[in-house]
């Protein structure tokens, strides 16, 4: 967990602020997930392979170079970093 410590003469309307903030950022950011998994869906369906599988060739340079595959790679590079910084957000605590 991580704790964002607050000293202010206003920390508990500061604290209240940044809460507020953190809530509108993870609805944002769970909004973005569903966007992002919907886009790797639809190119699970176009090439019928699962995105782990897509994954591992496209690491291994079996995928070639073609824009739909830039595209997926891409939005699995997003996925996970939307997911990294739900993960931070939802485990921080102000304080």
């Amino acid at each position: 967990m991580t704790r964002i410590n607050l000293e202010s003469p206003e920390k508990e309307h500061l604290a209240e602020l940044l809460k507020a903030s953190i809530q509108s950022q993870l609805k944002a950011l769970a909004i973005g997930i569903e966007k992002t998994k919907k886009k790797i869906q639809g190119f699970e369906t176009q090439f019928q392979m699962p995105s782990v599988q897509f994954h591992q060739e496209y690491l291994k340079g079996n995928m070639g170079d073609a824009e739909a595959v830039m595209e997926w790679a891409g939005e699995i590079e997003t996925l996970r970093k939307l997911e990294r910084d739900y993960v931070l957000l939802i485990e921080a605590e102000v304080c």
